[in-house]
């Protein structure tokens, strides 16, 4: 499930999408929730949907659900950096440089 960087990230760590993980902070971009800001609280990998604390509808009963929204509709804008991250980000970058030489 990747969900393309915002482009202050995609210039700082040379990727254009990036696996999404819980607690990254996303963007809608596309759908009827276009322009909210949240975090991210879970991730369905059996649906292929996350779901962001600030989309969400209240059912008739008075409860709040929250809106599976596909992880293509939103850009990631807050990274939360570990270890596993950093590798990826370093491999990225070793690989692009090594095309690069090749040229």
């Amino acid at each position: 499930m990747l969900s393309p960087l915002s482009k202050e990230l995609k210039l700082k760590y040379f990727v254009k999408s990036i696996p999404i993980r819980k607690e990254d902070e996303v963007l809608v971009v596309r759908g009827s929730h276009k322009g909210e800001i949240g975090k991210v609280v879970q991730c369905q990998r059996k649906i292929f949907k996350i779901l962001i604390d600030q989309v969400n509808r209240m059912k008739s009963n008075k409860t709040n659900v929250f809106i599976p929204i596909s992880p293509g509709n939103v850009v990631i804008t807050k990274l939360i950096l570990n270890s596993e991250r950093k590798n990826f980000f370093e491999k990225k970058n070793k690989i692009k440089k090594k095309k690069k030489k090749r040229r």
